[in-house]
């Protein structure tokens, strides 16, 4: 019993292709946007860190000697200048390796600089907030990747700075790692929020 074949007419045929086309190129488009915004964001991103260097050292050689500090600490003010410059060097040492490496290291450098912040502010319960405001910042260059990186730096460092600093982090009631896993904790339910208005927005862009 031979069997009856549905036939697509050429016109179904030829608004396929085209609905195709034009989904291709609306796609195509979106990338060329996002790369472009990417793009422009990074420019930004770059003076910012700059910006955040020289604030890193005028916070180091300016208040906090006359706030939590109650002198001039030369290590201190030494240690922003060199570990801000590091990092903004980085950055330019990489710039051969195109825009997705430069990123990936704005990235790192940019919970680096969190944490250098951290340090020079006296590690105050309050001033953590700045690793938070780093991942917003991160979440700026529309990219799924680079926030998850953002994360698991921003986490690393925080562990790295309560063995460098944990007078910082302590001071004299000793070490409480139910703040360690308090900040850990929220750090991550901040990153999910930020990744989830990520996708909503990146969702949004690919529909219109």
């Amino acid at each position: 019993m031979a069997h009856s074949r549905t036939r697509i007419s050429p016109r179904i045929q030829l608004q396929t292709a085209r609905d195709a086309g034009i989904r291709l190129r609306a796609e195509e488009i979106g990338r060329e946007e996002l790369d472009r915004v990417r793009a422009r964001r990074q420019k930004i991103f770059g003076r910012f860190l700059l910006l955040e260097w020289v604030l890193a050292v005028a916070i180091a050689v300016v208040w906090a000697p006359l706030t939590w500090l109650g002198r001039l600490d030369l290590g201190l003010a030494l240690q922003a200048i060199v570990y801000g410059g590091a990092v903004n060097a980085l950055v330019v040492a990489v710039r051969p390796l195109g825009p997705a490496a430069i990123r990936r290291v704005m990235v790192v450098g940019q919970m680096l600089l969190a944490a250098l912040f951290v340090h020079v502010l006296g590690g105050r319960d309050e001033v953590f907030a700045v690793a938070f405001m780093a991942l917003a910042l991160i979440a700026a260059f529309r990219d799924r990747a680079l926030l998850h990186l953002g994360l698991v730096v921003g986490l690393g460092v925080g562990l790295v700075h309560t063995e460098v600093w944990p007078e910082e982090l302590y001071r004299a009631r000793g070490p409480d790692r139910d703040e360690i896993a308090a900040f850990a904790a929220l750090l991550i339910a901040f990153w999910a929020v930020l990744t989830s208005s990520l996708d909503h927005t990146l969702a949004e862009s690919a529909e219109s």
